[in-house]
């Protein structure tokens, strides 16, 4: 869990732990999990913060949709 004075510095506040920078920071891509897959196999969306790619802005801090990809 992020700590809350960390958490108060993110621009997406109590959401932190759906999005995919926590995600990653708790080991979850090192496996290859599937379900890791499922959340980054066709990227629409970018995030500004960290720069990771997403299937839905839901799972991104700061999400900005990609060029050229429809929603």
């Amino acid at each position: 869990m992020v700590d809350n004075e960390r958490q108060s510095m993110l621009p997406c506040g109590d959401l932190h732990e759906e999005h995919l920078c926590y995600i990653v920071s708790q080991g979850f891509c090192v496996a290859g999990d599937r379900e890791y897959e499922a959340l980054t196999n066709q990227p629409r969306f970018r995030c500004s913060h960290c720069g990771r790619q997403a299937n839905r802005d839901l799972n991104l801090c700061v999400p900005v949709r990609i060029v050229g990809e429809r929603v």
